[in-house]
């Protein structure tokens, strides 16, 4: 039984989501605000953690993890979707959380996670690598829930996914089950914020059966993959630019240097 003792009232600056595969495969549903507390939750747990901690911390401390202020409304809506949160994993259902409370009036968040999760939660045996930075700049569930599979397959850079799957997982409401409105308001919405804003970057390519779309084949390429295609040389300025960064060095220098970057990178 956990005392007041025992409460961690800090978040750690962990940077990392790390679930396993099932889990991370598995049928649940969450708003944005929900999904964003959840994985930040997640990603407070360390392979050396020998049980799921509970947390008491400052909604003004959640809010600057998180990136996005919190209302009241929000606070209330959100506490309710966490309480009843539940998640599928082959045929069984789990909550979420064994505790969860929140007081706007008091300014304080207090969670646990459910302890029936841990082996998907602390040092899995099969499990996905994912940036919570990324994760949080994300603006909608389904581009949160895509990132998170492609993480899942980046080092094999390429993998298939039924449509089917992908719209149980995801537990897409009825008005989303025909492909054209699935393809435009979740796959293009994904697809485009995933590539802005997190450190992958995908291509989808649709397998067909006749004339529907039974499957889709993702192209995931890392981070550092897509700097090295970005980069830009300019000769007269003895610069090289990577992303954000300039570097002056001499051109024969600038050169070798994004030779050696692609090799590395390979």
């Amino acid at each position: 039984m956990t005392t007041e003792t025992n409460i961690t009232r800090k978040l750690n600056g962990r940077k990392v989501i790390k679930i396993s595969h099932e889990l991370n495969l598995s049928s649940y549903s969450f708003g944005i605000i929900s999904m964003d507390i959840l994985f930040t939750a997640i990603a407070q747990i360390a392979d050396e953690d020998k049980e799921l901690k509970e947390y008491l911390i400052s909604i003004s401390e959640l809010e600057r993890k998180i990136g996005r202020k919190l209302n009241r409304v929000s606070l209330q809506n959100t506490y309710e979707e966490l309480k009843m949160g539940e998640v599928e994993i082959k045929g069984k259902t789990f909550k979420w959380f064994e505790k969860i409370e929140i007081s706007s009036e008091q300014g304080y968040i207090r969670f646990q996670l459910n302890n029936e999760l841990s082996k998907h939660l602390i040092a899995p045996s099969f499990f996905v690598i994912a940036s919570l930075e990324s994760f949080l700049k994300l603006k909608s569930y389904y581009s949160k829930r895509i990132y998170l599979v492609s993480s899942q397959f980046a080092r094999m850079r390429k993998f298939n996914i039924s449509i089917d799957r992908l719209k149980n997982m995801m537990m897409v409401p009825d008005s989303l089950n025909q492909y054209s409105n699935f393809k435009e308001r979740v796959i293009k919405l994904a697809l485009k914020q995933i590539n802005e804003y997190s450190d992958i970057s995908l291509k989808i390519e649709e397998l067909k059966i006749g004339r529907f779309v039974k499957d889709l084949e993702i192209i995931v390429t890392k981070a550092e993959l897509v700097k090295v295609q970005k980069v830009k040389i300019n000769k007269n300025q003895d610069t090289v630019q990577v992303g954000e960064r300039t570097i002056k060095r001499g051109v024969l220098a600038v050169e070798n240097w994004l030779e050696r970057h692609k090799q590395r990178s390979a």
